[in-house]
């Protein structure tokens, strides 16, 4: 066995979640204590030996976790929006950088006391005349001051004091010279101000802020161990892992220090690797210390390129642990964002998201995969869970207007567990979408740093908070007509209702309500909705669902779960509206 143990000296963890920036990741996730490691290993210049190792441990499967408890359950303390000062400037440390301001500070200051007694000696002279020696004296000053480079003037305005200069020169005259001179000594003031300025900005008090969230938790058991069972050879790389494990300072933010240590015992896991299970962490595979190292490299030119999410391993709660909420059977989501083409109104949701299946389906090679197309190799309909594309639009605040800003790609927990690496590496191949008649949709995904700046619309925590209270954004399209008597306040929907909750994994629900309008502003009404084909003749409607317990979304209901229609978003309010 071995075992690598992190121990939160601090008793707490900080650390964002990959998809969700105000969120907490608990418990962490193997890919992050790897990238901690290789940072180890880089900065403290630990030698080949160990490269090796982690190289090693990155070919070994995913390890089994022991994290007490093995999910938060949503005990975490509340996120406050935070602005807290930008990083110092990259040029802060170039050799010379502040000296050179220093040194431009100095001789700005003895230029503007050399002129200030230039203005001195003017207002000595005759208002009109003066002398005029003294006067040409004093215009040579300014054209010398003004030809000065490192001073800051404006070449325009430049241009404009050596004309004056020039005329000064021809007809001496002392009102005029004391004009240019404050002139000048008022450009030489703002430009001083300005370095001055510049100065005072090291100071985090006096830098601009940006938005920040800190999520953080506290663990009933402040150490975590990943553990890999029969691991070949695991003896001949103990001594290298252990002297870069105890160079990892921290895990997450900064804010949370951690000891890490090579163990050959372990507590025994709550959290094991299952091809079934729901519980998805971002885990290591071979190659991926070589690709943290070119991203690193990468970096250096454009700092907002991040490493890519990986592969992708499902977990299960060891089996003597209570289990988790109910939650929905859609797991893992790309976002696609427009940043160009036409605004299409939430209506055309059918065209959108058949033409995003058909420009998916189209990265792949015969035979595309079952969990992506919905279909068997024979052409049957799959029976399971298959790949849904779902629109999101601007709604459910006072000035929504519900136009179309992107989409997601949701795929279920019973997908293989490549599915999501392969369609991740498929779709940067996604830049355009067609939209026949509509025009042409310029797309990019939405990753987790742009997640925490762009529109609530585009966040997937938006669609997978638990909630008791879920409504419609789209109509439901229904197989079977509901039972007038079995919906309305206080009664649960019946039998159609119940089979359309069990189709993506979630309990009977308590209370159905449904009709023509959203409970979210913004949202058309249900019949101006345009269906493709094969749902025209079907009843939809919109839907407000409540459940006895909190339910993980997103929540997807209907025929039309998998193009587009059903689409639901938790509802924070008691009643309905």
């Amino acid at each position: 066995m071995l075992a690598l143990e992190v121990e939160y000296l601090m008793g707490r963890v900080l650390a964002a979640g990959h998809h969700d920036r105000r969120a907490v990741e608990w418990p962490p996730h193997p890919s992050r204590l790897f990238s901690a490691l290789v940072a180890a290993y880089k900065e403290c210049e630990l030698g080949d030996e160990a490269r090796t190792a982690l190289e090693w441990l990155e070919a070994l499967p995913a390890p089994d976790i022991y994290a007490q408890p093995p999910q938060h359950d949503e005990f975490v303390r509340d996120v406050a929006d935070l602005f807290v000062p930008v990083n110092d400037h990259e040029s802060d440390e170039k050799s010379g950088y502040w000296s050179g301001r220093v040194s431009r500070y100095d001789l700005l200051t003895q230029r503007i006391a050399r002129l200030r007694d230039a203005l001195s000696r003017l207002g000595g002279l005759d208002q009109e005349n003066g002398k005029g020696e003294d006067i040409k004296q004093v215009a040579r000053l300014v054209q010398e001051t003004v030809n000065e480079r490192g001073l800051g003037i404006e070449t325009a305005k430049k241009k404009s004091f050596l004309k004056q200069v020039e005329e000064l020169l021809e007809n001496p005259c002392a009102t005029e010279a004391r004009r240019i001179v404050g002139n000048v000594l008022s450009e030489l003031f703002e430009s001083r101000q300005e370095l001055l300025k510049a100065a005072l900005g090291i100071f985090p008090d006096q830098r601009d802020r940006q938005l920040r969230w800190f999520p953080a938790f506290a663990p009933a058991d402040h150490r975590v161990w990943f553990t890999w069972n029969g691991g070949p050879y695991a003896e001949h790389y103990v001594q290298a892992l252990q002297r870069v494990a105890e160079n990892v300072p921290y895990l997450g933010h900064s804010m949370s220090p951690v000891r890490v240590r090579v163990k050959d015992s372990a507590p025994a896991p709550t959290l094991i690797p299952d091809p079934k299970g729901r519980i998805m962490l971002r885990t290591i595979g071979p190659g991926r210390l070589r690709h943290l190292e070119h991203v690193y490299e990468l970096r250096k030119a454009n700092a907002m390129i991040q490493p890519h999410l990986g592969h992708v391993t499902r977990y299960r709660v060891a089996t003597h642990l209570k289990a988790a909420m109910p939650a929905s059977v859609f797991r893992q989501a790309l976002v696609f964002r427009r940043i160009d083409g036409p605004s299409l109104s939430l209506e055309s949701v059918a065209k959108l998201t058949a033409t995003v299946r058909k420009a998916v389906m189209a990265l792949f090679p015969d035979p595309v995969p079952e969990a992506i197309s919905g279909h068997t190799a024979n052409g049957a309909r799959l029976q399971q869970p298959h790949l849904a594309v779902a629109p999101l639009a601007d709604v459910g605040h006072r000035y929504a207007d519900g136009h179309l800003m992107g989409f997601a790609l949701w795929l279920p927990a019973s997908a293989p567990p490549n599915i999501y690496e392969t369609l991740e590496d498929r779709l940067q191949q996604l830049h355009s979408v067609m939209l026949g008649r509509y025009g042409v949709w310029k797309v990019e995904p939405v990753t987790a740093d742009f997640e925490v700046r762009t529109a609530a619309a585009l966040r997937l925590a938006t669609y997978t908070k638990a909630a008791k209270i879920w409504a419609s954004l789209t109509p439901v399209v229904f197989g079977k007509f509901p039972r007038r008597y079995q919906v309305g306040p206080g009664k649960d929907g019946g039998k159609v209702f119940a089979e359309l909750c069990e189709m993506i994994g979630l309990p009977k629900p308590a209370e159905v309500r449904l009709g023509p309008v959203s409970a979210f502003r913004g949202v058309p009404k249900a019949s101006d909705f345009i269906p493709s084909g094969k749902f025209s003749d079907r009843f939809r409607a919109h839907v407000w669902v409540r459940f006895d317990q909190p339910v993980q979304g997103p929540v997807i209901l209907g025929a039309g779960r998998y193009l587009g229609f059903g689409l639901c978003r938790p509802w924070f309010r008691e009643k309905h509206p």
